[in-house]
């Protein structure tokens, strides 16, 4: 029997363990979280200066790479669907054991989206495993953090080969996904998912605008609190910043909710205030909400709202413009060396790159091209759609090209990067112009208009090639949106 009790738990060990050892491989990283938390992996050890925790509403509230670009501090997020306080709390701990980032931000959703029964009768904090159970590697605080609260979902749940099954199932597609994830890049996966976000339909819209919304649970409860304390004390013990920020709601909702959101701030601000070290910025207070054209699609409607990709990039240029007014971390800081986009964009050295060679055509069917040039294009209010043709490539034939991209830049606080918008175009327009072997370089740009802020925008074609190395190329005329 002994012998039978011994070979079983050994067997449960080496399991465990094996399980444990492949759980990476059998993650399906199509998803935000899991991107994040594997981006945070790729990281070398003390090279991050910002983390950036929360759950779904910092998921959709801050683009960590944009972050990065505007304070040039190296960023990264480590988010989960559902996650309190208590999960932010296993989180941080878990990236302290191979980080030490200057700065910490926490978005505010974690202390008051706990389920209100728990609120009002037993003051316990709900477990949420979904997004949590694949957020870091497995060690004594992944494991504790699993544990906080009631718990939910099942053992399997733990190991990623049987939540995920369904994406390895099939030999074929599992055999593909491996050898993509050869040279995977999780941060720039994570922009893509973040930049493929529709916004809310009119009939969510109309639910929102008559729906009565009680801020009554915005506040902290005593469970909250003893965590949040837990997380101050981690900023003295490791000496990093804090700071605790509203990612933006719908403003049909914040009108309703607002006093219970002060409520929660002065908690905050009161359990903060001995510690020297903690910054509150009320972005929410700031903008008093955002209209419908800031939000995705919601599977449920109320108080759970999730900003799209242009609320995404005002958020995260407040808190990058927040960081640096607040904060001054002289030389202990790391220098970002990240090859992106958005580093790129705002370096200002666009010299150093491959030369573009490229025309607009037209925009939303106005030529521009030639004896048709325009200072500028002006879309009015009841022009929906924004759509500009045209054709650009490397001028060095011999490139291979990764990624062509449209941006639109207003100023630096708001520069509009595409991301599946750039269609080809092969129009025998371009044979016309400009010949006949440019046509396989044509393209169609669509936008939805309300994704834009109003203003002027100058126009850039934007390639990166097989190397690595970005190209820009400034284009006539200027668009301004009404």
């Amino acid at each position: 029997m002994k012998q039978l009790v011994f070979k079983s738990t050994l067997f449960i060990i080496l399991l465990i363990g094996m399980l444990s050892l492949l759980d990476d491989v059998f993650i399906y990283k199509k998803t935000g979280p899991v991107a994040l938390v594997n981006s945070f992996y790729e990281a070398a050890k003390n090279e991050i200066d910002i983390l950036c925790l929360g759950n779904s509403h910092m998921n959709r509230g801050i683009d960590p790479i944009l972050l990065e670009a505007k304070t040039g501090l190296r960023t990264e997020m480590l988010v989960g669907g559902g996650l309190e306080i208590a999960h932010i709390y296993y989180n941080l701990r878990n990236a302290l054991e191979t980080q030490r980032p200057k700065l910490v931000i926490i978005e505010t959703y974690p202390l008051s989206m706990r389920n209100s029964i728990n609120n009002k009768a037993n003051n316990e904090i709900t477990q949420t495993l979904f997004g949590y159970k694949t957020m870091m590697k497995y060690g004594a605080f992944t494991y504790r953090g699993m544990a906080v609260g009631k718990r939910g979902g099942d053992i399997f749940d733990r190991f990623s080969i049987f939540p995920f099954h369904e994406e390895w199932a099939e030999p074929d597609k599992f055999y593909l996904y491996l050898e993509k994830k050869k040279e995977y890049n999780s941060g720039l996966e994570f922009q893509q998912i973040q930049r493929k976000s529709p916004f809310i339909p009119q009939a969510q819209i109309d639910v929102f605008n008559t729906k009565k919304f009680d801020g009554e649970d915005i506040h902290l409860i005593p469970q909250e609190k003893r965590y949040l304390r837990k997380i101050l004390d981690l900023s003295r013990e490791f000496n990093f910043q804090l700071m605790i920020f509203t990612v933006p709601v719908y403003d049909a909702y914040y009108k309703q909710t607002k006093e219970g959101m002060m409520l929660m701030k002065k908690q905050i601000e009161e359990l903060t205030k001995d510690y020297g070290n903690t910054s509150y910025f009320d972005y929410n207070d700031l903008l008093g909400g955002v209209d419908d054209s800031y939000l995705i699609n919601e599977r449920v409607i109320g108080k759970s709202q999730h900003l799209n990709y242009k609320g995404i990039l005002q958020t995260t240029d407040a808190v990058a413009s927040f960081i640096k007014e607040q904060y001054s971390f002289g030389n202990e800081t790391n220098t970002s060396n990240r090859n992106t986009v958005e580093s790129f964009v705002f370096s200002g050295n666009h010299n150093s790159g491959p030369s573009l060679i490229g025309d607009v055509i037209s925009i939303n069917g106005k030529s521009v091209y030639g004896s048709n040039q325009f200072d500028t294009i002006t879309l009015k209010k009841w022009v929906k759609k924004v759509n500009i043709k045209g054709w650009f490539t490397s001028e060095n034939e011999k490139d291979t090209l990764k990624s062509k991209k449209i941006i639109l830049r207003k100023d630096d606080r708001f520069v509009f990067i595409s991301e599946a918008e750039v269609k080809p175009w092969r129009n025998p327009l371009i044979d016309k112009l400009f010949g006949a072997e440019k046509r396989k370089f044509g393209y169609t740009f669509n936008l939805d208009k309300r994704m834009l802020l109003p203003g002027e925008y100058e126009v850039f074609h934007l390639i990166e090639n097989s190397e690595g190395a970005f190209g820009i190329q400034k284009m006539k005329p200027l668009l301004r949106i009404d």
